[in-house]
């Protein structure tokens, strides 16, 4: 079961972020003993033309090319959570059928465990062997699988697998300290991963997406020890009046809910901390990424649904935030995120963009709230924006990195 929070921390938001668990969940902004599920806890406020054509990479990628239209990069990694078999399985095969048909750059993570039994690994060769064989969103994984579609199996592939944990409901009470649930996260990714590397051997599985975005120094370690050296968590800033708050110090920073943020007691701010910041708040240079706490630290920082509940849809208009800043309320914008992120980055934009297959709109599917959300990312006047997969994020780089661009000291000869 997942359980949230809603602490004012350092001067910026909230903190527990969430994601639902494969069904209709229950928004809780603040602890809950009973252990209620939650969604995204809303970021508070603080007092203080896309290309889309896959090109997977070792090498890294320069961001100092010029867009011929004068447009500025935006990099989107598009995050799933929640892909798991017992609920809106349909649904979920739509998705990923819609991301292989029209060959846009996706990130979907699975739960390995529901109610009713595990993610199946064996129906290729025995597949009578899970009930799930049959399941809608376990043949369209495979069909992409076995299509070369999927990183890893193909020379050209543009759809990132990763592991959204196995017990996905009760891992977020494992978090609650920095070293807290040490034996606990291990057992539960080697489960999940081994899993998930019998079902898809040749596929490059290097994310994990920690549910309900709760994580700590245990997790990092968890997934080190399962090659896991992309996580995903949380880096959500509220606006003020309207704009982006000060870059704020350490150990905050300006964070509302920042990567891998923990506390042995929520409503002791003494005992907080957080494990997956980069050194001087800054993810980019012009040597590549910097690493936090030896991982990559790719956190959502925006969203296609409200931040507390991921049920209600956002509008493709309001995904994308023309005009806007990072978070107002419970909505993130894709551009607002983005320039936030720029300034710890070196003036590279990006954001990663959280989704879930429990989202939904009264009036679109999520076939056609796809295709409006591509036909309009691409043709923003301001931003050529790129999708990507999560281990392309891993290697682009800033066009500078003389100085932190907001923190007034040097960080670089």
């Amino acid at each position: 079961m997942v359980v949230g929070t809603g602490l004012a921390l350092f001067g910026a938001s909230t903190f527990l972020a969430g994601c639902g668990g494969g069904g209709t969940t229950t928004p809780s902004p603040t602890p809950s003993p009973s252990g209620n599920k939650t969604t995204h806890a809303p970021p508070a406020p603080s007092p203080s033309s896309g290309s889309t054509t896959p090109a997977v990479t070792t090498k890294q990628t320069t961001t100092t090319t010029a867009d011929p239209q004068g447009r500025t990069p935006l990099y989107v990694a598009l995050r799933m959570d929640d892909i798991s078999v017992g609920e809106l399985e349909q649904t979920q095969a739509d998705v990923l059928d819609w991301f292989a048909k029209n060959q846009v750059p996706f990130n979907f993570h699975i739960i390995t465990y529901s109610e009713d039994g595990n993610w199946p690994s064996d129906c290729v060769t025995d597949p009578s062997s899970s009930q799930f064989c049959s399941s809608p969103i376990v043949q369209k994984v495979q069909e992409v699988y076995d299509a070369g579609q999927i990183v890893g199996n193909g020379d050209n592939a543009w759809l990132s697998l990763g592991c959204h944990a196995h017990q996905h409901d009760t891992w977020p009470q494992w978090t609650n300290g920095e070293n807290a649930g040490a034996d606990l996260q291990h057992d539960d990714l080697k489960t999940s991963m081994d899993i998930l590397r019998k079902a898809y051997p040749s596929a490059d599985i290097r994310s994990f997406a920690a549910p309900a975005n709760a994580a700590n120094n245990q997790t990092v370690q968890a997934c080190l020890a399962q090659g896991l050296d992309i996580v995903t968590t949380q880096a959500t800033v509220s606006c003020i009046d309207g704009k982006s708050p000060d870059p704020g110090s350490p150990p905050g920073y300006n964070y509302g809910v920042g990567p891998c943020g923990n506390s042995a007691d929520w409503t002791d701010l003494s005992t907080y901390a957080w494990d997956c910041i980069p050194d001087h708040d800054t993810y980019y240079t012009s040597d590549g990424m910097q690493k936090g706490n030896g991982v990559y630290s790719l956190p959502c920082s925006s969203a296609n649904s409200d931040f507390q509940t991921v049920e209600t849809g956002l509008s493709v208009d309001e995904t994308l935030g023309v005009g806007q800043c990072g978070c107002q309320g419970n909505t993130c914008t894709m551009i607002g995120a983005a320039q936030i992120m720029a300034d710890k980055s070196n003036g590279l934009h990006w954001t990663v963009l959280i989704m879930h297959p429990q989202t939904a709109w009264s009036s679109q599917t999520w076939p056609e709230w796809l295709d409006e959300f591509k036909q309009k990312a691409e043709a923003l006047e301001e931003y050529d924006v790129k999708f990507v997969t999560m281990q392309q994020m891993t290697t682009l780089r800033a066009a500078h990195s003389a100085h932190s661009l907001l923190r007034g000291q040097t960080l670089f000869a």
